[in-house]
């Protein structure tokens, strides 16, 4: 079952680094929600992945969706969580 988690996080982050991948707002509100829920995962590598994906999705959140990731991401989670802080605070001052 841990693989086929990794796996499926592997894929979408493939789909999200193509261009013509494009989310409407239920599908954002859906894979960020499923992303969040992954974060509870013991395996690093699978958070390690959700980390990954949430970095290449958030340039395409409403903010709704950018602030229930902010929320609800744990603040130990990885070293680089600040770049992830500065990149909300970035879109956020952008729109």
């Amino acid at each position: 079952m841990k693989m086929l988690v990794f796996f499926g996080a592997l894929h979408l982050m493939n789909d999200l680094q193509k261009k013509s991948f494009i989310l409407d707002d239920d599908g954002q509100h859906r894979i960020v929600r499923a992303l969040l829920k992954l974060l509870e995962d013991t395996n690093y590598e699978v958070q390690d992945l959700v980390f990954k994906c949430l970095k290449q999705l958030i340039g395409q959140l409403n903010q709704q969706n950018i602030e229930m990731i902010y929320d609800q991401l744990p603040s130990n989670t990885w070293e680089d969580i600040e770049q992830l802080v500065e990149d909300f605070y970035l879109l956020f001052h952008l729109h």
